[in-house]
């Protein structure tokens, strides 16, 4: 019987399972070592042997219904997982139990290996979970870094080494940023950045993501005016790359519109030194943090950025899914009542 303790993140007992799962060259997830919400908590899983796997459960208040909570656990898969799949129909239950006035759980599935993927949805679906439309993406560009530095650039497209190789003679290069100073700045970028796709930019704590970069967790890389480098004020663009134990993820990237850059292509120096800085601490392949499905137009703006992480790498893989449970009819029903109440008065989840 699977045991589960609850405990704060950076709490003794988080730190030190994830010392264990780093000691058994367990993949361990950056966001599972750095949560990115703030109300996280870690559930450490155990058996008669000692510790088996663990996971992240991030919390977050119900707007519709005060008082309850959402609950979503991110990055669920993979060899750190594997061991209790068989156990999910016990372990989702209590995750439940250790929280009050649950609304609902949400699990995100990340594996590229299909015929795991599909042992743990059904795992989940033992445990009452359904399939709902993904908030995290479900395919990706899977970028295999072996080889050495010369070898990764020959498999890029020719007019993506063209871009970076430009870049170059320009004089524009990335350059690591880890001063907090530049926060303001970067918000700004980011909140441009998604505007210009239509969408919300999603809560991202940046000055959180400048100390990870200052403490080498992860890799935070941009992109000045020339000559200015240091100056917020001349940030044309950043990206941010994380590692996930045997690989990175290309997280976040957002730049600017300056008219005194014309087209220069910012982006494609930004990624070849994410995938660089990746290569050197030995990981073994790069996720390009997903792609549009076939239902967005062609004439959105997202499949411009698809385009673009496409000249650095064409292998397509699934890697996903997300999966849902309410556990209180009552509190579903009231959350759904409340939202066809609440009309066009404002956003409510």
């Amino acid at each position: 019987m699977p045991s589960l303790h609850l405990s704060p993140i950076g709490s003794p007992r988080h730190r030190a399972d994830i010392s264990t799962f780093v000691g058994r060259n367990t993949a361990i997830p950056e966001c599972y070592v750095n949560p990115d919400a703030r109300d996280s908590w870690w559930c450490s899983v155990g058996d008669l042997n000692g510790l088996v796997t663990g996971f992240v459960v991030e919390r977050s208040r119900s707007r519709v219904l005060p008082g309850t909570s959402l609950l979503r656990i991110s990055r669920f898969g993979r060899d750190l997982h594997t061991p209790i799949i068989e156990q999910l129909p016990i372990i989702i239950p209590k995750v439940l139990a250790s929280f009050s006035f649950v609304q609902r759980l949400d699990v995100a599935v990340f594996d590229e290996d299909p015929s795991r993927r599909i042992k743990f949805e059904a795992g989940l679906a033992e445990a009452g979970l359904k399939r709902v439309p993904a908030r995290s993406y479900t395919r990706t560009l899977w970028l295999d870094l072996c080889g050495d530095e010369a070898s990764l650039f020959a498999r890029m497209s020719t007019s993506t080494r063209r871009n970076i190789r430009e870049a170059e003679k320009a004089g524009i290069r990335a350059v690591p940023l880890t001063s907090a100073n530049l926060v303001p700045a970067m918000t700004r970028l980011y909140e441009a950045t998604f505007s210009r796709t239509g969408a919300d930019a999603p809560a991202l704590d940046l000055t959180k993501v400048v100390a990870s970069a200052r403490e080498q967790v992860s890799g935070l890389f941009g992109v000045f005016l020339r000559g200015e480098e240091g100056n917020p004020e001349a940030l044309v663009a950043f990206a941010w790359v994380r590692s996930n134990g045997d690989h990175a993820v290309y997280d976040v990237a957002a730049s600017g519109r300056r008219p005194d850059l014309g087209r220069t292509p910012l982006g494609y120096p930004l990624l070849w030194t994410c995938l660089k800085w990746a290569r050197e601490r030995g990981l073994r392949w790069m996720d390009l943090g997903g792609i549009p499905g076939s239902t967005i137009p062609q004439t959105s703006p997202l499949q411009s950025i698809a385009a673009f992480k496409k000249g650095f790498c064409s292998n397509e893989v699934e890697v996903g899914g997300e999966y849902r449970i309410e556990p209180s009819v009552l509190l579903s029903s009231l959350a759904r009542v409340v939202r066809g109440l609440a009309g066009n008065l404002g956003t409510t989840r």
